[in-house]
């Protein structure tokens, strides 16, 4: 399938009618009016710009475009960001932990020193007594 088979495919628009206005538009009530011819000043507006409609085609493709890129992204960024939340929570944990783990490690060593400290004076005192 060569290029230019595919945008013919792809790209398609369809000629844009002349946009007419209600034929009962002065038995409407005031808010209705108002909607009708809101909508008949786009139409026009739309038909002026692009009455090939190359406008509302162009306008359904970078939709369509929009949706496929949005898409992904609105699916895959949470879960990338629940993973790097729950990431974070595990790696302060586990600092936390090994905080704790070197703090009781040094406590021991620095009761062992006094404790080893301790018993040569007591043992210093004894056979000094002696």
């Amino acid at each position: 399938m060569n290029n230019n088979s595919f945008w013919h495919h792809v790209w398609q628009p369809k000629p844009v009618d002349q946009p007419t206005v209600d034929p009962s538009f002065h038995q409407m009530d005031p808010l209705t009016r108002a909607t009708e011819s809101l909508r008949y000043t786009l139409l026009s507006l739309e038909h002026w710009l692009s009455d090939g409609g190359w406008l509302r085609e162009w306008i359904r493709q970078v939709l369509r475009l929009a949706l496929i890129l949005a898409a992904p992204a609105f699916l895959v960024v949470p879960l990338v960001t629940l993973l790097l939340a729950s990431l974070l929570k595990w790696t302060v944990l586990i600092a936390s932990i090994a905080w704790k783990v070197v703090v009781v490690v040094v406590l021991f060593l620095v009761a062992a020193v006094i404790t080893a400290f301790n018993w040569l004076m007591f043992k210093a005192f004894l056979s000094s007594r002696r």
